[in-house]
């Protein structure tokens, strides 16, 4: 009798665990991850040299070469290597970074070398520097601005006599790009190379040098992710600035929305998205972005989370951050369980307090189901 009771007790304890088994795993499908924003700064404010177009070429190109210079002298190489310090510490699984910038320089006769900077080369090697392993899985080509003369007599780099770049002295051009990194040692993430999708918005703000049209397109970036069985979509993104260029920013938002939505249950999307959630900065993109997307930073929870924008040479020695435009944002099963800036003070004081960005960054730690 024992024994029987014994068989029938066991008999339906394995029974009730082979009946349990798919809820139980259903429910421990997918986890907790850390995502990041951030916008890397290009090194330099553009506007001086797109306000200076409506005065003539010569002046648009005098601009631009300040604004190259401003660029090179932002000393990338020493905010990334503090960056990947960063990443380092908060051990993000996916980043979303924007204004990931080529700057490309050359000369055609006699002089100095110009100096060229990849910031995606450079960030990669950072990071490699501090032993970590991530990898560039989504690229938007966004942005190619040139290529123009450059205008520099220090340099030895004259005025042009003519619009054939083969018989400039020098030349500069600039490409925008946002890019997804994903780190190789996080157990249970992967995807597959045939779900990275990219592409251009089909607004677009442009502005006239003479009579040549200037595009500053701006793109997306998404890649299908597993994280142990749970599936999300992660996206990436830099929305037009706001102001005078709202209407075209909104644009942009819905046709994000429209784009990572299809074929995707649940989504992850970092960006700089130029709209501020407290309604001081082009607030009607935030608010259509939300009624899609949760804002995974709670101000209640997680602090006020301003992340834009430290001055032009990231030397202000206390923050100047006056919005939050930077998001991590989540759709269905994303549960934000919390989420911090980084970058809210200068990494150094001497000899001048600089920034690993003019915006701050936002690590978010997701639950995905």
């Amino acid at each position: 009798m024992r024994r029987m009771i014994a068989t029938a007790t066991a008999t339906a304890f394995v029974g009730a665990a082979l009946l349990a088994t798919p809820a139980q795993a259903a429910k421990k499908d997918g986890g907790d991850l850390k995502v990041m924003t951030q916008n890397l700064y290009l090194g330099a404010d553009l506007f001086p040299a797109v306000e200076a177009a409506s005065q003539g070429t010569t002046a648009f190109l005098l601009a631009a070469a300040k604004v190259y210079q401003e660029a090179m002298a932002s000393d990338f190489e020493t905010r990334a290597a503090q960056l990947a310090k960063t990443i380092k510490a908060k051990k993000p699984a996916l980043i979303g970074l924007q204004e990931v910038t080529n700057w490309a320089a050359g000369r055609t006769n006699e002089g100095p070398a110009l100096q060229s900077q990849d910031f995606l080369k450079i960030l990669n090697k950072a990071l490699k520097a501090e032993g970590l392993s991530y990898k560039v899985v989504g690229i938007s080509n966004n942005a190619f601005l040139g290529p123009f003369p450059y205008i520099d007599p220090a340099s030895s780099c004259g005025a042009p006599v003519d619009d054939n770049p083969t018989n400039w002295d020098c030349r500069i051009s600039m490409t925008d790009r946002d890019v997804i990194l994903v780190n190789t040692r996080a157990k249970g993430l992967s995807y597959k190379k045939k779900s990275v999708k990219s592409g251009l918005y089909k607004a677009q703000q442009t502005f006239q040098i003479g009579t040549r049209t200037i595009s500053f397109s701006r793109g997306w970036v998404y890649v299908d992710m597993t994280y142990k069985g749970a599936k999300f979509r992660f996206a990436n993104t830099h929305l037009e600035v706001g102001g005078e260029s709202e209407a075209i920013q909104q644009k942009e938002g819905k046709e994000f929305v429209k784009i990572v939505r299809k074929g995707a249950k649940n989504v992850i999307a970092t960006g700089d998205f130029n709209t501020d959630a407290y309604g001081t900065y082009s607030p009607k993109t935030y608010q259509q972005l939300t009624k899609y997307f949760t804002d995974s930073w709670k101000p209640k929870r997680d602090g006020k989370g301003l992340t834009c924008c430290q001055n032009a040479t990231l030397s202000n020695p206390v923050s100047e951050n006056y919005s939050r435009i930077d998001f991590v944002f989540g759709r269905g099963k994303v549960k934000s369980l919390s989420a911090v800036n980084t970058n809210v003070t200068p990494f150094r004081e001497t000899p001048a307090p600089l920034y690993e960005s003019d915006h701050g960054g936002v690590v978010a730690k997701l639950r995905v189901r």
